[in-house]
This record gives C-alpha cells, structure tokens and sequence, in this order.
C-alpha cells in the first residue's frame, strides 16, 4: 500500500472538512475542483438537523476559501425539495443561476436541482 500523498490547499483539487460534535463526526463539508471554480457540498446526520451546525460548519468554510485561497466565485447545487439547504445558501447569499438535475445515491434516479453561486464581493459585504 503506498502512503496518501499530502497536498496543500494550493494543490489539492478536493478539501473535505469534518464537523465534530461531543467527540463524533455529525457531518463534513467539503470544497471540490479547487483547481477551477470550487464547488461546496455537505451533508449532516439526521439526528442533528435544524440545531445551526451546517450553517455554522458552511459559513466557516466559506470563510476559509475566500480568506485563504484567491478564489472570487464558489458554486453549489441542490435539490429543489431540500428546503433547509436551500434556506442555508440564501442565508449566506448564494443566488440561483440556474437549474439542473443531479445524481443523488439516496434516489433512484437524477431529481431537479438548483444551481447556486456566492461571489466573494457579495459574501464579504454581506458578513
């Protein structure tokens, strides 16, 4: 087996960034094609829904990306009946720049989704 080569935030294309509660991993967030324009993704156990994590852990890794990195633009998608994800990007000041449909591994198929942006002028006036 070789070794898991370590790469910086510079080089690496994916940075995934676990959220820990009481000692335990409840969720991540991670940023994918930091090569290009990033796209955030996330996801949060069941049992801790609707307590303020995800905005939390989203907000913080927003910050990270536009503090540490020089990208001016993050993208995401969601599923149109993913309300609480949805309320998250609006929260922060994504805008919907268009519609799609996404693989979701939970589904038997693709379902509709909304595309998202965040442009770093617009997140850092905003917090």
């Amino acid at each position: 087996m070789m070794p898991l080569e370590i790469q910086t935030p510079e080089q690496a294309d994916e940075l995934p960034f676990h959220i820990d509660h009481d000692s335990q991993m409840i969720g991540a967030v991670s940023f994918r094609k930091l090569q290009e324009t990033p796209r955030i993704g996330y996801w949060l156990g069941q049992p801790h829904w609707g307590q303020g994590f995800m905005s939390e852990a989203v907000l913080a890794a927003l910050q990270w990306l536009f503090r540490t990195t020089g990208h001016n633009r993050v993208v995401s998608e969601a599923m149109k009946t993913n309300a609480a994800s949805l309320a998250i990007m609006k929260k922060l000041g994504f805008r919907q720049i268009g519609e799609s449909l996404c693989d979701i591994a939970a589904h038997s198929g693709p379902v509709p989704a909304l595309q998202t942006e965040l442009m770093c002028a617009d997140f850092t006036t905003g917090h």
